[in-house]
């Protein structure tokens, strides 16, 4: 059996990580007609901007930005080329002659003008950096150019996501399932077909990119039960998974019939044990009250499995001193972490937060200098801390019978562009 290589790469300041699983250079590539199968486990209600995080995996196959990342960094995807004026405030954007919709027509620079004025306001909650464009405007066919009131270093990380990624706003994409066929896709794929239990997914032979589609087929399923859904990667009907099941997982492991790799760590409350909040019993508890799943209805982040954890009764009490609350300065860290300090006031409790650089955050960590922390518990392993974890891990399994490679971005997202098989065509 080939051993997979794993390549981590930090990209910008971004927290977040990406991995690759890399193929042997002297592998023997061929075409794989059957396709790979993917568990998404819930298909989305439509294509908008808002889904999971699972299920913008599929987004990811059927659109595609005017940027995108690869191997950690960001390149030109439906642009050809990029270009920022000396004040760092001006991006311009010059669009592929040969990028084409689906349905063979051009994509041109008002199509993501449409598109990005439409979005935009909807998701500077979730990207902070959307909050400074001042003007997104075409100076010809093929050239868009985006104008910000201020600097922003992870302004091409925010356009490689997702939610950016160009789709028409004339096609009916809300409602996709039956009008599939009649949507103009931007990415490596298009749907060609969709049953109850599954999305078929073909090559988009008008996508600027075409031969470097590594596989040709991706078929996603819907499976919801983590149980079912190893029953049937384990008899070879599924190829990628994403579970929690760890039991079943080592034992999948054990026999070599899987590559386990944990890409989404455990976002939690950490309590400094040695702080005065710790021996508050009002302070603790309303914490605890503080849920995953009432983080994700607040702020739509849909990229995090909520933990399972029963809210506790409403406690009674007091604390007079100022609570001190650190995370890294990223958007959906400030986004989470204003909503505990909603909550904490809403007990009467004063919350000060204090949003620094990933430096900072490290230091103020190992001197303990913090009542709380936004933070992962995997970075306290030998701490005097009170975790209160507000979001689960997930795991990602692939078949190492079938899968020789993959490839999942600093979203968590993954690349079923970017797949190796056994017998992928390079």
């Amino acid at each position: 059996m080939k051993k997979f290589i794993i390549v981590v790469i930090a990209i910008f300041s971004l927290p977040f990580l990406a991995f690759t699983i890399q193929k042997e250079e002297d592998q023997v590539i061929e075409t794989y007609d059957e396709g790979i199968v993917y568990n998404l486990g819930v298909f989305p209600d439509n294509l908008s901007t808002d889904i999971s995080s699972r299920q913008e995996d599929l987004i990811y196959c059927i659109f595609q930005g005017i940027v995108k990342e690869e191997d950690g960094g960001i390149v030109p995807a439906i642009c050809q080329d990029y270009f920022l004026s000396e004040d760092n405030l001006t991006y311009t954007f010059k669009i592929r002659n040969d990028a084409k919709w689906s349905n063979g027509k051009n994509i041109t620079a008002m199509d993501f003008k449409l598109y990005y004025d439409s979005v935009f306001k909807d998701l500077e909650y979730k990207y902070k950096s959307l909050n400074s464009v001042v003007s997104v405007k075409t100076t010809d066919l093929k050239t868009l150019e985006i104008t910000l009131s201020k600097e922003e270093k992870n302004f091409l990380v925010v356009l490689s996501s997702p939610e950016l990624c160009v789709r028409s706003l004339d096609d009916e994409i809300m409602d996709y399932k039956d009008n599939y066929k009649e949507i103009r896709y931007s990415g490596p794929f298009k749907i060609n077909d969709v049953l109850e239990d599954k999305i078929v997914l073909e090559d988009n032979i008008n996508y600027y990119d075409y031969s470097m589609i590594k596989a040709k087929k991706i078929i996603i399923t819907n499976e919801t039960l983590n149980e079912r859904a190893l029953a049937k990667f384990d008899e070879g009907e599924i190829d990628i998974l994403i579970s929690n099941v760890k039991s079943e997982d080592d034992r999948l492991l054990i026999e070599n019939l899987a590559k386990k790799y944990t890409f989404s760590e455990t976002t939690s409350i950490i309590v400094n044990e040695d702080s005065d909040i710790a021996k508050n019993d009002f302070v603790v508890s309303s914490l605890n009250n503080i849920q995953g799943a009432s983080v994700i209805k607040k702020l739509k982040l849909n990229n995090k499995n909520p933990s399972l954890r029963d809210k506790s009764e409403e406690c009674q009490g007091e604390y007079r001193d100022v609570v001190k609350l650190y995370n890294v300065d990223l958007d959906e860290n400030n986004n989470i972490s204003n909503y505990i300090v909603e909550c904490l006031k809403n007990k009467g409790i004063e919350v000060e937060n204090f949003q620094v650089s990933d430096e900072e955050f490290q230091s103020i960590c190992d001197e303990k200098n913090y009542d709380i922390i936004l933070g992962n518990l995997e970075d306290f392993p030998e701490d005097n801390i009170i975790n209160i974890p507000l979001f689960s891990s997930s795991i990602l399994l692939c078949n190492d019978k079938e899968i020789e490679g993959i490839y999942v971005n600093s979203f968590k997202n993954v690349i079923l562009e970017d797949i190796y098989t056994k017998n992928s065509k390079e």
